[in-house]
């Protein structure tokens, strides 16, 4: 390389990493995708897809760059006998850039997912502030974030509560009538001596022999008692 001049080298080498480009980044790309489908649960793991489309990448690469060389310098070598050394290097240079390169996508989609959550974290405060109470807000802090969103419904389990949200659901150590004085202002109402239905969540009802089911978001189905059977059905 010293032999040549600096124009003609920096060619070489932009010629060089072209195809570079052109070969590893379609068959990383195409083979994860590839492979995501044939390989077994246990070895499906993405490090992994990308390590062995690595590995082809950098097999094909072995045949292109000594014809680069070729093509280049006008100098006497054995094509064949040069592809092995070739293939070490390209798995060594492109092993590394994939990996910077991976990790750095990594990155990039993990920062995304956050910027995501924060977003619909302000979308949520934002559209539930205006008729949410003090307490109903202080009920509502007391879930995850991830679970943080349209109250469904309570459902009092001993001393703890499964909390619906249209988010999912939450395992909440809190007696159920102190859940109920916190969401007194809450548009809902107590359906039975262990549940509590929001009104937005009631999408029907149906009978169960003599007895009454509110169907609600989320295919839940909460039951509805004797002692609340007339408000139910007035709601109705």
């Amino acid at each position: 390389m010293d032999e040549i001049s600096l124009a003609y080298a920096w060619l070489f080498w932009v010629v060089v990493c072209f195809c570079g480009f052109t070969i590893y980044s379609p068959i990383i790309t195409y083979g994860n995708n590839f492979l995501i489908q044939y390989l077994p649960n246990k070895l499906n793991k993405y490090w992994l897809r990308v390590a062995i489309a690595t590995f082809v990448a950098s097999i094909v690469m072995a045949f292109v760059v000594p014809l680069i060389i070729i093509l280049f310098f006008d100098i006497s070598m054995s094509y064949f006998q040069s592809i092995p050394q070739h293939f070490i290097a390209g798995l060594f240079i492109g092993g590394i850039i994939t990996f910077i390169l991976t990790v750095y996508d990594l990155y990039q989609e993990q920062k995304a997912i956050v910027v995501q959550q924060k977003v619909e974290l302000v979308n949520q405060q934002k559209s539930g502030n205006d008729r949410q109470s003090p307490l109903v807000k202080k009920f509502m802090a007391k879930l995850p974030v991830a679970i943080r969103g349209d109250l469904l419904c309570l459902q009092m389990d001993d001393h703890y509560l499964n909390v619906y949200t249209d988010k999912g659901k939450h395992l909440l150590l809190m007696r159920f009538k102190d859940a109920l004085a916190m969401l007194e202002e809450y548009p809902g109402l107590q359906t039975h001596r262990s549940w509590w239905v929001a009104h937005q969540a009631i999408i029907g009802s149906k009978k169960d022999g003599r007895k009454l089911i509110l169907k609600l978001k989320g295919d839940i189905e909460a039951p509805v008692s004797n002692t609340y059977l007339t408000k139910v059905k007035s709601l109705l």
